[in-house]
Formats: structure tokens, C-alpha cells, sequence
């Protein structure tokens, strides 16, 4: 997993749950990140169709 995908997941999830949910919930988020490495990259996969993009 490269560290600069890791970082570009972690500023997505947190703008999302800033916005949804709230900053309370980003700690969370971030325990999230780290328990879900192994599905990381079938994210970036799906989203490097078009949609990834900064």
C-alpha cells in the first residue's frame, strides 16, 4: 500500500465524515483506515476508472 494512496483515502474519508457525520467521528475513521488496509487497494482499483483524481 503506498503511503501516498493511504494519505489521499484518509483526507477523502475524513472530508466525508467532517460533512456527514462530523469531526468527532474522524479518530474513528482513522482506526477504520488502518483496520481496512487489505481492502485499500480494490478501492483505488475501482476508483482509478476516472473518478481518481485530485
Amino acid at each position: 500500500l503506498a503511503l501516498g494512496q493511504l494519505q489521499y483515502l484518509g483526507r477523502w474519508k475524513t472530508s466525508c465524515t467532517c460533512s456527514c457525520f462530523g469531526i468527532n467521528d474522524v479518530s474513528t475513521l482513522r482506526h477504520q483506515i488502518y483496520t481496512d488496509e487489505r481492502t485499500v487497494p480494490q478501492v483505488m482499483n475501482q476508483r482509478q476508472g476516472g473518478s481518481y483524481s485530485l
